[in-house]
């Protein structure tokens, strides 16, 4: 999954450069499945020893669903993805 990983990056960098890109792809096609499941594979891979993760993911998703339970952006994936963290 990582692609031009600097050896001299810190890794949890990368791992935050990595979902951004994931997002950066959503920007396109906000229901593009396979860049939700990009994102969803990070979270699943490396969560546990990168505490900040899900918390990096869940405001990133705030694009995508309206975090504060008001009507109007509920991008299914972006549900399922802030449900499977919370």
């Amino acid at each position: 999954m990582i692609h031009n990983l600097n050896h001299n990056e810190n890794f949890a960098e990368v791992i935050k450069r990595e979902i951004s890109f994931g997002f950066e792809k959503l920007t396109l096609q906000p229901d593009n499945e396979s860049a939700w499941n990009y994102i969803r594979g990070y979270f699943n891979k490396h969560s546990e020893e990168h505490d900040f993760i899900g918390s990096f993911i869940i405001e990133k998703c705030g694009l995508y669903i309206d975090l504060e339970g008001e009507e109007g952006r509920k991008n299914p994936f972006a549900l399922s993805l802030v449900a499977k963290i919370s």
